[in-house]
């Protein structure tokens, strides 16, 4: 049995004033949220789907979300704890896709109800803003009362793709005591060379100058890194949770902390 099928029998399952609408909504809105951020084009963030509100004890939701499908996918959906026990599934549709969670061990709570995980496409130009809005939802209490649903939209912004530093040799955004300390080693040795066998691709003493030279050499780049450029992996450091992020508006191409959209939201 394919997606669509296997979805469209559990629906049978659920009440079927959410589908048909035969009976008023609440006068309460469950009130759903998801969050923004900012993404790298061509890679995939999970959003945290939230209800603010649960004074009709909702036990089943619909959700229609909208987004442009030419540049972005919902790729998986997981039950969170504010819908323990419940099942999830989702369909892509014209306009983006449809969220189904119900049948959970009893009325969803405040908190996350769903973690959403959502592909950005690689030729998502920096800058853009990929809206994800809320499309004809419903919802229902386990009196199989209707209630009406309302969205919080988001907007994911596309960043730069992710570039490491090459002091960050994990590669995680992140410069550890240990990293800090391979830039004090090249440092102190006053030259650094190339070498494909160690970590970092470099070796501190001179020798072969056939590759890129290393990330904090660059006032001047000479083969060598000094005070400035080591205080400045320092400040990476020293940024908060020792985040750093690409910025194409330094001499180094970096900045400490994470970016400013994603800092704020």
């Amino acid at each position: 049995m394919g997606l669509v099928e296997s979805i469209r029998l559990q629906w049978v399952l659920i009440p079927f004033l959410v589908l048909a609408g035969l009976v008023l909504a609440s006068s309460h809105a469950v009130e759903l949220q998801l969050h923004s951020t900012t993404v790298p084009a061509g890679a995939t963030t999970s959003l945290e789907l939230e209800v603010h509100n649960a004074d009709d004890a909702p036990t089943t939701l619909v959700l229609d979300l909208v987004f442009d499908s030419a540049v972005l996918s919902l790729s998986n959906a997981t039950s969170g704890v504010g819908a323990s026990g419940a099942n999830i599934a989702f369909q892509d549709t014209l306009s983006g896709a449809t969220v189904l969670i119900y049948g959970g061990s009893g009325p969803f709570t405040s908190g996350t109800l769903a973690t959403l995980e959502f592909s950005v496409a690689p030729t998502v130009l920096s800058g853009e803003a990929l809206a994800i809005s809320q499309g004809d939802s419903s919802g229902a209490n386990a009196d199989a009362e209707a209630l009406g649903v309302s969205l919080e939209s988001a907007t994911l912004t596309i960043s730069l793709p992710f570039t490491a530093h090459h002091a960050d040799t994990n590669q995680d955004g992140q410069m550890s005591v240990g990293e800090v300390l391979r830039v004090l080693q090249l440092y102190n040795s006053r030259a650094y060379s190339c070498d494909g066998a160690e970590e970092d691709g470099y070796r501190p003493a001179t020798g072969p100058q056939d590759c890129t030279p290393h990330n904090g050499d660059y006032a001047p780049q000479d083969w060598q890194i000094d005070l400035s450029e080591l205080l400045r992996v320092i400040q990476f450091y020293n940024a908060d949770a020792h985040r750093y992020h690409a910025d194409s508006t330094t001499e180094d191409g970096f900045s400490p902390g994470i970016p400013q959209k994603e800092a704020t939201r």
